[in-house]
């Protein structure tokens, strides 16, 4: 059965296992952790990387130290050509006038190695950007809140808000109205199979 999340912000629709009890579920409590290394044209690559690319001594070196340390559950090494992938179908996720295939000029080759890792609830953020900062031939390091929704939904819509109002997609629109709202949650709700309604709580809103 299709489940569907409303709020101010955005709309998800996807199919979750766990029935109607999904926005019931409780936050995940984990942390996306991108460590980024050197080569290609990223940001840092200057500052951090004088000797140039990552080799690869250093990208098996890395990717041990950040899979062994005790606040990471689990890590893998992603390369240029899978990386690159990520922005293969960018114009089609976009109703932004000048759609923009990000593939058209960003290639494998202007990307670097990185290792996409899960840390645990108790970290604390920017204890571990300082730490594996630290790790030779590491140019950035992200972590953010794992989003309550992963794995809970197929398809996501954003509708325009204050922090989107920027977005190309909702330029000169401004933050979706309530009644705007309320429209698009009729049309999700008019879809075929009887789809599941949720409106997202501040909670869930990550």
């Amino acid at each position: 059965m299709l489940r569907l999340l409303i709020s101010a912000t955005l709309v998800l629709a996807g199919a979750s296992a766990s029935g109607g009890a999904a926005a019931r579920d409780p936050w995940p409590h984990k942390w996306t952790v991108s460590v980024y290394l050197c080569g290609g044209t990223g940001l840092g690559v200057e500052e951090h990387c004088p000797e140039g690319a990552a080799t690869p001594s250093q990208i098996d070196a890395a990717t041990v130290a950040v899979a062994s340390d005790p606040r990471i559950t689990e890590a893998r090494l992603v390369g240029p050509e899978e990386g690159a992938e990520g922005f293969e179908h960018t114009a089609e996720w976009s109703n932004a006038p000048d759609k923009t295939d990000w593939s058209s000029f960003i290639a494998a080759k202007d990307l670097p190695y990185s290792i996409e890792a899960e840390a645990v609830a108790e970290v604390v953020p920017e204890v571990l950007i300082e730490d594996f900062e630290k790790i030779p031939a590491v140019t950035n390091v992200y972590v953010w809140p794992v989003m309550y929704w992963s794995g809970r939904a197929d398809v996501r819509v954003q509708m325009c808000g204050p922090a989107t109002e920027e977005d190309l997609s909702c330029a000169g629109r401004g933050a979706a109205t309530g009644a705007e709202l309320a429209a698009v949650a009729d049309h999700l709700r008019a879809l075929p199979g009887d789809p599941i309604v949720y409106e997202e709580t501040p909670a869930h809103a990550r």
